[in-house]
């Protein structure tokens, strides 16, 4: 199983904002300062659905609009665009052909999102081919100066719940459902040894996040191990992406996002 570096990162809940799951990209551009004020936004995009074809994602038409091709486990830059309220969409697509508009692409998921509440922004394409969705995921955090903050992405289909701990099996995101971003967590810079782990519960019995905040933890079952490393001072999103159980195989992709200088 695969662990991957780039840079990229924010924190909370995914926003899911389409019917079938789904992902974007654009040109790359150096991330500003997460304080600048500004009527722009810096969008990049992710393409996690896997087992789906070459995907091309828009936001917005024509001049305003950005849009790339994607291939599974491809995470672009941050590209600048104008704060504001975009269509999405998500198209199988053939490289090379040039498509640049929704008129003239197969679409196969569509969403509305409001891109001017935060500065930064990840556009991803998740879910199985035969379910593909946009999800949208604010980037804005800030860093902690001699720590590194670090939020936890679950778009792995065929896995419902996860957990994450340490080798010592402390836990630092108790459970965390397909299609959950985690809240930030903060780790010592260095290597740190992290460790994946599904968790279940019966429908009726899973708890909510303060019964997990007082109540007994359930330890999951282990399923990998992985050494990470953060700096002190920055800002990562750990997805966790690819199938337990397919492929392509569980993938570690760690990205740093934008902060301020």
């Amino acid at each position: 199983m695969a662990i991957r570096n780039s840079v990229s990162g924010a924190a909370a809940l995914l926003i899911g904002v389409g019917g079938v799951v789904g992902s974007l990209s654009g040109c790359s551009v150096s991330p500003p300062s997460a304080a600048a004020e500004t009527d722009e936004v810096y969008v990049r995009m992710l393409h996690a659905s896997p087992g789906s074809s070459t995907l091309g994602v828009l936001a917005g038409e024509g001049a305003e609009g950005i849009g790339s091709t994607l291939y599974f486990g491809m995470l672009t830059s941050y590209e600048r665009m104008a704060a504001g309220q975009y269509d999405l969409g998500i198209s199988l697509q053939t490289p090379g052909l040039g498509n640049d508009s929704f008129s003239d692409i197969d679409l196969v998921a569509t969403a509305y999102a409001d891109l001017s509440q935060q500065e930064y922004y990840t556009i991803m394409a998740v879910g199985m081919p035969s379910r593909v969705s946009v999800v949208v995921l604010n980037d804005d955090q800030i860093p902690a100066f001699d720590r590194a903050s670090v939020r936890f992405v679950h778009v792995v289909p065929d896995i419902p719940m996860v957990q994450w701990t340490d080798a010592l099996e402390e836990i630092y995101v108790p459970l965390l459902e397909y299609g959950q971003a985690s809240d930030y967590v903060e780790f010592d810079p260095g290597f740190n040894t992290l460790e994946l782990r599904e968790i279940s519960f019966p429908e009726s019995e899973v708890p909510e996040t303060d019964e997990l905040a007082t109540g007994e933890l359930q330890l999951g079952r282990l399923l990998e191990s992985y050494d990470l490393e953060f700096r002190a001072g920055k800002v990562y999103t750990v997805y966790l992406t690819g199938l337990l159980r397919g492929e392509p195989e569980l993938e570690v992709l760690v990205a740093e996002q934008a902060t301020e200088d």
